[in-house]
């Protein structure tokens, strides 16, 4: 049985909360019902979430801001770690796919 690897791509809004859709695709077009996680690194500053794909193969990731945020007064990216994976399979061993990524942060506008 032939995998399809994952590839998605995140668009968030420029300031805090770092909400934003994400879009789950293969090469053979979008990926329906794949469940979207993220959680931001270093953890405390947002809470984690999930969401499923839709049938166009995007989901909407909604966070919430925590006590660490920012991690100072200078901090200008917020790192996530995104994962997409079918549903009812190990996120280890099943089709998976994931990607650490960077927000842009802005604390002064």
């Amino acid at each position: 049985m032939k995998r399809a690897a994952l590839l998605f791509f995140i668009a968030c809004s420029s300031g805090p909360p770092p909400d934003g859709p994400t879009l789950v695709t293969t090469d053979h077009g979008p990926v329906q019902g794949a469940i979207v996680y993220a959680t931001p690194t270093p953890f405390n500053q947002f809470d984690e979430t999930q969401s499923n794909s839709g049938s166009d193969g995007w989901a909407t990731l909604t966070f919430s801001r925590q006590a660490n945020f920012p991690v100072n007064g200078k901090q200008q990216i917020l790192a996530m770690f995104v994962r997409a994976s079918k549903p009812g399979e190990s996120t280890l061993a099943g089709i998976t796919g994931f990607r650490l990524v960077n927000v842009p942060v802005n604390l002064h506008g």
